[in-house]
């Protein structure tokens, strides 16, 4: 009796799934609950928009003069681009060049829209993050030549050479320090 029931359950459940599997196929379009808009073009005469890009000038101009985000020493550049609007000009765009970034001989003096920095020298932080935490440390003290053969064979051929000569003998963990 039991079973009966379960397998009439069972056929039942079945029934309504490939009922609903064939409705859904059957229906070519599957629009959005509610209603749909076009996306938003020309943000840059929105006045709403210019009055939030007015707030976020002020809230910037605030934060230069913020001493806990240390604006002597760090530099920004922030720019808002719509893609909807056909030309490439940013919506709004704020830079701020830190003071004591005059003080360096080399890179950018100024901050501004051409500015370019550095990500990929954070992607190191991470690399070696992931690669203590999956093999942990026993592997740091390894001469790089175990790792990367191809330098045993540079090395051997520039024996003469004290750079090439110490490179077969730099333990892995060495390069994770390298800057």
């Amino acid at each position: 009796m039991c079973l009966t029931i379960f397998a009439s359950a069972a056929l039942t459940l079945q029934s309504f799934f490939f009922f609903f599997l064939s409705v859904n196929a059957a229906i070519p379009n599957c629009p959005y609950n509610g209603p749909t808009f076009p996306p938003p073009t020309d943000f840059a005469s929105s006045e709403t928009m210019q009055a939030a890009l007015t707030e976020l000038t002020a809230a910037f101009d605030n934060l230069e003069s913020d001493p806990s985000v240390n604006p002597n020493r760090t530099s920004w550049s922030v720019q808002i681009f719509s893609t909807t609007d056909a030309d490439d000009k940013p919506l709004w765009e704020h830079y701020h060049t830190a003071p004591q970034l005059n003080l360096s001989s080399i890179g950018v003096q100024e901050v501004d829209g051409d500015t370019i920095y550095r990500l990929g020298s954070n992607t190191k932080i991470f690399t070696m993050l992931t690669f203590l935490y999956e093999a942990g440390e026993q592997y740091l003290n390894d001469p790089i030549t175990k790792w990367v053969p191809e330098l045993a064979d540079l090395a051997g051929k520039a024996a003469e050479d004290p750079v090439m000569n110490y490179v077969h003998r730099v333990p892995s963990g060495r390069l994770a320090e390298v800057r």
